[in-house]
């Protein structure tokens, strides 16, 4: 029928199962002339397929003019797949990780051999913490590592803490938790910082709580 038709189209019916667009069950339907297709977006801007689901494939992205005709994956909103790349920020931070403890690996680089032009931030990976509450820069070889680590002058120099050893050993996975008790948290506080003042390093990255229940003692232990 050739015929103009006024007003607006019917909201579509809801989907007992959508998560996205304007067929989630409860929408609101706009008093206004909105896009009803950007209701209810995916999280993380992924693309919302006619059927109300999520997703980041072309079975969700391709987009089909509106329509759901055979051969078409029909995407209502956040449709696409190609890769958008946006302007970089004068303070994008680039990031390394130096492994000290790689002397004896057939991929061993010397610290010295780092272009740290390359980096804004590199961290020595790892130094560990004793029972005793110090600091451990590692075996001879990684602690000479560390000392030609402390050369390079470009990006910031950062000690970090870890190793899966240090993590993960039974008698060395309560060190950081005990530390930052009442009891012990100016020790270790100021022990870290009398190394990294001592090498003249840039800081030391902070280490989560392991539980919730450490979470008040973590934080007593940041403010030093």
């Amino acid at each position: 029928m050739d015929a103009p038709i006024i007003g607006r189209p019917p909201f579509p019916p809801p989907i007992a199962n959508a998560v996205c667009g304007p067929q989630v069950p409860g929408s609101k339907i706009p008093t206004d002339d909105s896009d009803i297709a950007s209701l209810n977006p995916c999280p993380l801007n992924a693309c919302c397929n006619f059927w109300g689901q999520c997703g980041t494939t072309e079975e969700f992205c391709e987009n089909s003019a509106g329509n759901t005709a055979p051969g078409t994956k029909g995407c209502i909103s956040n449709c696409g797949i190609s890769i958008v790349s946006g302007t970089r920020d004068e303070s994008f931070i680039r990031l390394g990780y130096f492994k000290g403890y790689n002397f004896s690996s057939p991929l061993y680089q010397n610290t010295l051999r780092v272009d740290a032009s390359q980096y804004t931030h590199l961290h020595f990976a790892f130094s560990s913490i004793t029972p005793g509450y110090e600091v451990n820069t590692g075996d001879t070889m990684t602690t000479h590592e560390f000392d030609n680590f402390k050369l390079l002058q470009c990006p910031k120099r950062i000690l970090s803490f870890g190793s899966r050893s240090f993590s993960d050993d039974p008698e060395a996975l309560t060190i950081v938790c005990e530390g930052v008790t009442h009891a012990n948290r100016l020790k270790l506080a100021t022990n870290i910082a009398n190394l990294i003042w001592q090498h003249d390093l840039d800081g030391a990255p902070d280490t989560a709580p392991g539980s919730k229940d450490e979470g008040e003692n973590y934080l007593a232990f940041l403010s030093f």
